[in-house]
């Protein structure tokens, strides 16, 4: 499975973040964390206060050992969890 194949799937319509989400959940899943995180980064550029994209891409970089950008990206999955709790 490649990233270039999702990217010309015809149902991936580039104006949405979902699909990217999904793409990155589904590639972290199959041990594939340096695709996950090029799909998940798109997404985060597209939607950057997105919750559930940051705390998917400190998933994939930690499964990376990239430790830093992980902390990193699950802090922002977190402040932004809680600023839409607070709404």
């Amino acid at each position: 499975m490649t990233l270039k194949g999702f990217y010309s799937a015809p149902w991936l319509d580039p104006t949405l973040t979902g699909p990217y989400v999904l793409m990155g959940k589904v590639l972290e899943k199959k041990g594939e964390p340096e695709l996950a995180i090029r799909a998940l980064q798109r997404a985060a550029s597209m939607d950057p206060n997105n919750s559930i994209t940051h705390h998917l891409l400190g998933q994939a970089y930690r499964d990376l050992g990239k430790n830093e950008e992980a902390e990193r990206e699950l802090k922002i999955a977190s402040q932004l969890q809680g600023a839409a709790d607070s709404h």
